[in-house]
């Protein structure tokens, strides 16, 4: 009988043990007092399906920008969205650059710059996952959102139809040198934003 129990005794220890696995989950500590919220910065009033016009006008290295700020939060940039169309087509090739902008009217310096191949639509969004990035913006910064022509007039970006909101929101690059679009007689705001993480 008390060979048994030690036979049975030893075999629920061994059993025991092997059934105890190490873990490996990460523990994830909060820090005190941070709190993150989701938010999109944008001029424009587009909402789906409402009134947008596409700008052909632009040639082959001129760009056109949107800036955000200065900003009352430090974000994290996690999507750039952006409406891209006006003219059917196969994908086009789109530099998407991202500025520090110090107040004056050349932005600098660049802290983003990719080359994005992308298929123009007229209603849908296209969209810039940045996740795999870490391009942030403090407290009092400004960003600068440019979107440069590889060829020349259609497709390319779209503005709202309802004014300019943002006098010093909406950006043209040609030749070297910066304009607000407003100066160049070009209505509304253009339909770039920036999907952040806001630190409150």
């Amino acid at each position: 009988m008390k060979k048994m129990l030690f036979i049975f005794g030893s075999l629920f220890l061994i059993s025991s043990l092997s059934c105890k696995k190490k873990d490996t989950t990460p523990t994830v500590i909060p820090t005190p007092g941070r709190v993150f919220q989701m938010d999109t910065l944008r001029n424009d009033s587009y909402v789906d399906g409402g009134s947008k016009t596409f700008i052909g006008g632009f040639v082959a290295g001129e760009t056109a920008e949107v800036q955000f700020g200065p900003l009352s939060n430090k974000v994290t940039i996690k999507k750039i969205q952006f409406l891209y169309g006006g003219l059917a087509s196969g994908p086009v090739d789109v530099v998407l650059r991202i500025y520090r902008y110090g107040g004056t009217g050349s932005p600098s310096p660049i802290v983003f710059s990719n080359t994005y191949s992308i298929t123009p639509d007229d209603n849908l969004m296209q969209e810039i996952d940045f996740s795999g990035e870490l391009v942030q913006f403090s407290v009092g910064q400004s960003m600068r959102i440019s979107l440069e022509k590889t060829s020349s007039g259609l497709p390319f970006i779209a503005r709202d139809e309802d004014g300019i909101s943002a006098v010093n929101g909406n950006w043209i690059q040609s030749g070297g040198t910066w304009y607000t679009s407003s100066s160049l007689g070009l209505a509304g705001d253009f339909i770039v934003r920036a999907v952040v993480e806001k630190e409150l």
